[in-house]
């Protein structure tokens, strides 16, 4: 099953993703990941999350262009597949 909902961010200010490592989450060897963000201005974007039923992930911005987020496997329960981008 292939689950393709929208990655909700909120509280955007006029920033812009270039791009996001890794692409597919594989939660099967542990069970938390780190997804990196290329994005610009990361300490303007704020309440990111896969799941609107969860909370937001926990994210801190590294340096000036990278913003860095845990993703438990928790936050996908309920979900069978989750594909960011195919």
């Amino acid at each position: 099953m292939n689950i393709e909902d929208k990655i909700e961010v909120k509280k955007i200010h006029s920033s812009f993703i270039y791009y996001f490592y890794p692409p597919e989450l594989d939660f099967t060897k542990k069970d938390s990941l780190i997804i990196e963000y290329n994005i610009e201005y990361p300490p303007y974007v704020v309440g990111i999350t896969f799941n609107e039923n969860k909370p937001d992930l926990d994210c801190k911005t590294m340096g000036e262009e990278i913003k860095r987020c845990m993703v438990p496997k928790s936050h996908f329960e309920g979900k069978k597949n989750w594909i960011l981008f195919h």
